[in-house]
């Protein structure tokens, strides 16, 4: 019998894109959207995740892509927040703009890695 036993990072080595441009890990992640060029379509939303780095971790908008941030703990730490935000409304009966803003950054962090991953997947098959 054989066994293959994968990593998190086996699908890194995944290469059938003509550009090269290979799945990405946790911290390159954000840098890895960066060269696709979906990062440069006006369809690929991310205003609001770059506004969220820059007021929660003091990154500079034009630093975001290469700020090598662990993109699970980034999206934990959004979804968090906006978990607690939304039971602060729940508790109080009202929406506040908090909760919105919040919930628009997830959104927005969800699509932009629905769409690398979406991205990096077409290609040939990797040797």
């Amino acid at each position: 019998m054989k066994v293959l036993l994968l990593g998190a990072g086996a699908s890194k080595a995944f290469d059938g894109r003509q550009d090269g441009v290979r799945m990405p890990i946790s911290r390159d992640f954000l840098e890895t959207f960066e060269k696709l060029p979906i990062s440069e379509s006006q369809w690929v939303l991310c205003g609001k995740v770059l506004n969220y780095g820059r007021a929660f971790r003091g990154i500079p908008v034009t630093e975001f892509f290469k700020s090598n941030i662990d993109i699970e703990e980034f999206h934990s730490e959004v979804e968090g927040k906006m978990i607690a935000a939304l039971a602060k409304c729940r508790r109080e009966g009202c929406i506040t703009p908090e909760a919105i803003e919040l919930q628009g950054v997830y959104v927005q962090l969800v699509f932009l890695l629905a769409a690398t991953i979406n991205e990096i997947q077409k290609g040939g098959i990797s040797a």
